[in-house]
């Protein structure tokens, strides 16, 4: 069985019935991309999927006019990974288990021998979701899975339960921006996205077993603090108080500053100067702005103040640092 037909009968077939017959089909040597509209009568939008060998990934971007409820059985093994960017989803994976809610800017990951089971996307202005699948021949291919290890003990339907979504990260966010904008064609389109996949996938493995179950658990406060990062890292230039931060998202100071700090290993300040300075980097190396310019974007209005905190932290001046950047190695 081809890798088309594989994910077609084992993964797909919930959601065609709900597309219109024909849409746009790109067939290269080593994969291939799928585009279609969704039927008037359920929403409007587009449902896009890759398909390479042992990688099926799909994208839904759509308003949805009703809730959408899909039921399956599902009895080939593969790790499934969903990304909700935007929307709410509720999960339950088999007829025992308890209902797993996704919302806005989640993720959850489970190693599913078989399912039978459903999904439901809520109605909502616009739905998103990546959702990823892997074979798991993809992933012996790349020493994510040996012979003595079973996937189904660590990210099985029992762990998903336990552990339930996970709110995005800024990195997760990335990531998801660079495979929903990637131009490249051929074969170096499979080439990148296979490179993003593994990326979001050792995140997620990360978060799902090597971080303690406080931090990774489905708990208002850590769902907080995620947020706060969020709101830290999508404006640079904005000077945000613990105050004001506090206001944001509910939680007193005492709360937000310990929590803050248990997960991401620096109080609020140094996280941000963090995020300030690997930005500046990375416009020092790649564009050709003046200082001024991207002192400003990173939140300095006074060139002299940003010029003090980067040499700070990477003993060099802005100026050095573009001049010298093979050489000099940043401390962040």
């Amino acid at each position: 069985m081809n890798d088309q037909k594989y994910w077609d009968c084992t993964v797909t077939k919930g959601i065609m019935p709900l597309l219109k017959k024909t849409g746009k089909i790109t067939s290269k040597n080593t994969y291939t991309i799928r585009e279609f509209e969704f039927l008037k009568e359920y929403a409007d939008g587009t449902y896009k999927d890759f398909c390479s060998e042992g990688v099926h990934m799909s994208y839904i971007d759509a308003k949805l006019k009703k809730d959408i409820h899909i039921e399956g059985k599902k009895t080939f093994n593969s790790l499934i990974l969903s990304f909700l960017i935007n929307g709410e989803l509720l999960i339950q994976l088999d007829k025992n288990s308890s209902k797993i809610i996704c919302e806005n800017q989640e993720s959850c990951m489970a190693y599913l021998t078989e399912a039978d089971g459903y999904c439901t996307y809520n109605k909502c202005k616009q739905l998103k979701e990546l959702k990823i699948r892997l074979s798991p021949e993809f992933l012996k291919k790349h020493l994510l899975l040996d012979e003595n290890e079973d996937l189904k003990d660590v990210l099985g339907i029992a762990t998903i339960q336990e552990k339930g979504s996970i709110p995005f990260s800024i990195k997760t966010e990335e990531i998801i921006t660079e495979i929903l904008s990637a131009k490249f064609t051929d074969n170096s389109k499979r080439l990148f996205i296979e490179s993003k996949i593994l990326e979001l996938l050792a995140i997620q493995i990360n978060e799902n077993i090597t971080t303690h179950k406080e931090l990774i658990s489905n708990d208002m406060v850590t769902k907080k603090i995620y947020e706060v990062e969020r709101i830290i890292g999508a404006d640079l230039t904005a000077l945000y108080s613990i105050q004001q931060l506090t206001k944001l998202v509910s939680l007193n100071e005492f709360v937000l500053k310990k929590e803050f700090k248990r997960i991401f290993k620096k109080t609020i300040f140094d996280y941000t100067l963090s995020l300030k300075m690997k930005k500046a980097m990375k416009l020092l190396i790649h564009t050709n702005k003046p200082i001024y310019e991207i002192s400003d974007s990173v939140g300095y209005k006074n060139p002299t103040h940003f010029t003090a905190a980067f040499k700070k932290l990477n003993d060099c001046t802005p100026k050095k640092y573009r001049t010298n950047d093979k050489t000099v190695l940043p401390i962040l």
